[in-house]
């Protein structure tokens, strides 16, 4: 996703369906070219099921660690990560595979061993399922502001979740 590339709905959901192998419906762009950082920018949209996301690409790739450190300054509580080509075991491999080149011979011995190594993991885009918009604000990347954050756009936003 180029910075000065027009997003459509349609463009958004075969770039998802190329990458992530998933078919998703974006139904709405909420936001798009939003700044995350200096060389990071995102797209935020409903799909069909009132879900929302955002897509994030960056040059260079970031970490997980840092996308939610971006994440948490935009105001945007993240629900999921979702992997490349939905591979579900994506982040559990990768991380193994970090946990052993720092501790050669030994194993992870349950899922708390690999969560840091999860948040080193690098990986555009990134397509993030949010949870929740703090104070009803998204917040864009701005570096003569204040705190380089500034106000983007008002927006409710709560996914309920039921136990069952």
């Amino acid at each position: 996703m180029n910075q000065d590339e027009i997003i459509t709905v349609e463009s958004l959901e075969n770039k998802i369906q190329d990458f992530f192998g998933i078919t998703l419906k974006p139904k709405h762009i909420m936001e798009d070219k939003i700044a995350f950082s200096r060389s990071s920018f995102g797209t935020i949209f409903l799909d069909q099921e009132d879900k929302l996301f955002v897509l994030i690409t960056s040059q260079p790739k970031l970490s997980i660690g840092m996308i939610k450190k971006l994440l948490f300054r935009a105001n945007l509580v993240y629900q999921e990560f979702l992997p490349p080509e939905n591979d579900q075991t994506f982040f559990d491999e990768i991380a193994t595979e970090k946990y052993k080149q720092t501790y050669p011979g030994l194993k992870p011995t349950n899922a708390k061993d690999l969560i840091y190594y999860k948040s080193l993991i690098k990986y555009d885009p990134i397509l993030v399922e949010i949870r929740t918009v703090k104070d009803s604000i998204v917040k864009t990347f701005d570096p003569n502001a204040k705190d380089n954050w500034r106000p983007l756009k008002r927006l409710r936003y709560s996914k309920i979740i039921v136990n069952k």
